[in-house]
């Protein structure tokens, strides 16, 4: 287990292998797409197939076949293009994205001699997956590398549009170079193999390699292994081989067919009907072995929920959603099954069918026909079935081991970019600048992206609860509480709370989340007072960018209407003060807010500037000292924090609000605390946050005492 882990870091940290995986996962759609339409095409039912080449003078079967045409039809064009596009954002030059793409696939048309008289237009498909990636990736890099010697000189006085035009300008010496250096190279390598072109040499090269050995059981075997791992990469290793397996084995099937019409026994245990059912029963890799052993063995729903919607095209042995949604490719933990797998159905099926257990194949069977029947049909006996049902039952067994470890590995990998996220929010609250994690366009931006949509289906299917930190007077009595967000993530565990507000305000559902905070706060402020007799406030956090928008005004005024609690019992503690400064409307909302029986707190007081014009413009109820104040006490500038104390001390008693100490975690703080005339405390050396339920048990003792 722990050397597959190195040998996936080393492979996650590989840039090349990186840009390439990235890069058929941003393609991912158009192999989902194409996959479906290639279904749609193929169902093997004779009805079906009818009516979608008559209805309406076959309008269906020509729009199924142009949607297949501009999906695997072109995918190595796109591959390019998405190479292209991975290679600038993990490098972080998007500036060049555009020169880059334009250099790759000018390359690409080169080495596939696309538009010659030799060129071959597979090469837009997925046959090409191969040399797209190479060419791809190469052109890129070499631009890149030549991109080092670019030099700027603009003329001073010029506008942008002329900026922009010198910049592009600045870029055709590049391409120039990039496009002659691979076209040299073309007509290098064609010349000394006699080839038209590099994509041609490829297929040729295939086929002449599976040519040397015949029709022979080693063949097959190879066939097998060389699909595998060409999906492993990325390629499309059964379109790859198709011209090697259609001159090989296809023609073995029409020769079992003949002997079999005329009553002689069949000969060949090898033909294309023999991999298409016994070897590929669901797709590369005997997919369909793993889509069972996700429905019985996974306990990842992001996995299970990938085999639910793979699970009807993989019926029909498409599994290009499977493989690019787990993803498979470049996944070393899935590697071992994924060839070990469809090289054991081989051994086993031919042992079979050579002992007599199963007849030889007869009839010729669509690849698209379901597992199971497919046995069937193929070996006229359900003999045929049965032998699938052992291939698919052995296959998920072996997977299953290297299941648990990919999902065990996804875990951490999770673990690994939410740290990462919380670490750069972290860093943005320390140094007081703004930050949008959403706009990232590395992997942590890719993450955050998805865990904001994790949050917005937490936020409405109501996942998230709050819970409760008690303040404390000095003589250890609690006096009230603030309300605290909380998420239970099932990979993750507690959720950082300003990463929750973070990203719902980048997604625009801040006010939802915020307006559903105060709601339940209310709702427990009633049953807490109701079971405990505890009249105190409770505080609860509100953003300063939420508070003035006449939406949350009028959640308030809806609360103050429907519910029964007494004037000051609810607290709201506004944040992000810089958000307000500017906003004269901001201070009329908080005098509404005031005149309907809310206190108002501002949290995270300092002495700094912002806060002193935040407190001047508006009279708080309650200030939240920093904690940073709290914890410099102690410090090696407790003199000077002192004095900071001290100050906000004076500053309350004149202005008449009352201070709360925040993450006073040690008895020297508190008492340096209560020296100084700050006598609310709220911190882990009291209390830490606590569930509803715990502190109202808190609340009873605290009573019955």
């Amino acid at each position: 287990m722990e050397k597959i882990k190195m040998i996936n870091q080393k492979i996650l940290s590989n840039i090349f292998f990186k840009v390439i995986r990235d890069a058929f996962l941003n393609l991912s759609p158009v192999f989902i797409v194409g996959g479906i339409v290639i279904m749609l095409i193929n169902f093997p039912f004779p009805a079906y197939q009818s009516f979608i080449t008559t209805f309406s003078g076959g309008i269906i079967y020509t729009v199924l076949n142009v949607l297949n045409q501009m999906t695997f039809g072109m995918a190595s064009l796109y591959l390019v293009v998405t190479i292209s596009y991975s290679y600038c954002i993990n490098y972080e030059c998007m500036e060049d994205l555009i020169p880059t793409i334009l250099t790759g696939e000018s390359c690409y048309f080169i080495v596939t001699d696309i538009f010659g008289s030799k060129g071959d237009y597979a090469a837009f498909g997925v046959q090409g997956v191969f040399v797209a990636i190479l060419t791809g990736y190469m052109s890129a890099l070499l631009l890149h590398v030549l991109l080092r010697f670019r030099k700027e000189k603009y003329q001073t006085g010029i506008v942008m549009s002329d900026l922009r035009f010198y910049k592009a300008l600045s870029y055709i010496p590049f391409l120039v170079i990039v496009i002659l250096a691979f076209l040299v190279l073309d007509t290098v390598i064609c010349n000394l193999t006699n080839e038209p072109n590099i994509y041609a040499m490829e297929v040729d090269s295939i086929t002449y390699l599976f040519s040397l050995s015949g029709n022979s059981f080693g063949t097959a075997f190879l066939m097998t292994l060389v699909n595998s791992v060409m999906w492993f990469f990325g390629i499309h290793g059964s379109n790859v081989i198709e011209p090697a397996m259609a001159r090989i084995f296809t023609p073995l099937i029409y020769e079992n067919m003949i002997r079999a019409s005329v009553g002689a026994a069949p000969r060949n245990i090898l033909c294309k009907e023999f991999f298409d059912l016994f070897i590929l029963m669901g797709g590369c890799g005997t997919s369909f072995s793993l889509l069972l052993a996700i429905f019985f063995f996974s306990k990842k729903k992001s996995t299970r929920d990938i085999a639910k919607v793979a699970s009807l095209p993989m019926l029909f042995n498409i599994n290009e959603i499977m493989v690019f949604g787990i993803p498979l490719i470049l996944n070393p933990y899935l590697i071992v099954p994924f060839v070990v797998v469809p090289l054991c159905s081989l051994v086993i099926s031919y042992g079979a069918i050579a002992s007599g257990l199963v007849p030889m194949i007869t009839s010729q069977v669509s690849w698209t026909t379901p597992v199971l029947l497919s046995g069937y049909v193929g070996t006229g006996s359900i003999r045929g079935s049965i032998l699938q049902i052992v291939n698919l039952g052995i296959g998920m067994m072996i997977y299953k081991p290297f299941l648990r470890m990919y999902e065990e590995s996804s875990s951490d990998e999770t673990v690994f970019l939410y740290n990462k996220l919380v670490s750069y929010l972290q860093n943005s609250e320390d140094e007081v600048r703004l930050i949008s994690l959403t706009e990232r366009h590395d992997d942590v931006g890719i993450f955050a992206r998805g865990f904001q949509a994790e949050i917005k289906k937490a936020i409405d299917q109501n996942e998230m609860e709050l819970y409760y930190q008690p303040q404390f007077n000095p003589k250890g009595e609690c006096i009230g509480a603030e309300a605290l967000l909380r998420w239970n993530h099932p990979d993750l565990g507690m959720v950082y709370p300003p990463l929750i507000i973070q990203l719902a305000e980048e997604g625009g559902y801040n006010l939802q989340l915020e307006k559903r905070i105060l709601a339940r706060t209310i709702s427990d402020a009633r049953e807490i007072r109701q079971q405990t007799g505890f009249n105190k406030k409770i505080s609860v956090n509100v953003s300063g960018g939420v508070i003035q928008t006449k939406e949350y005004v009028k959640a308030l005024e809806y609360h103050i209407k429907n519910h029964s609690f007494e004037e000051g019992e609810i607290c709201l503690e506004v944040t992000e003060q810089k958000a307000m400064l500017s906003r004269e409307r901001a201070y009329m909302s908080l005098d509404e807010i005031r005149k309907m029986g809310y206190l108002l707190a501002i949290d995270d007081f300092s002495m700094g500037h912002t806060s002193l014009k935040y407190l001047m413009a508006h009279p708080f109820d309650i200030v939240k000292m920093d904690g940073a104040l709290v914890r410099g006490l102690v410090s090696g500038s407790k003199h000077r924090v002192t004095d900071l104390v001290r100050s906000i001390m004076d500053l309350s008693n004149q202005l008449g609000f009352d201070v709360i100490a925040e993450y006073v975690e040690t008895e020297e703080q508190k008492d340096v605390l209560h020296c100084l005339g700050c006598d609310i405390y709220q911190g882990w050396y009291y209390s830490k946050a606590i569930p509803k339920q715990e502190f109202m048990e808190l609340l009873q003792k605290q009573r019955n005492s």
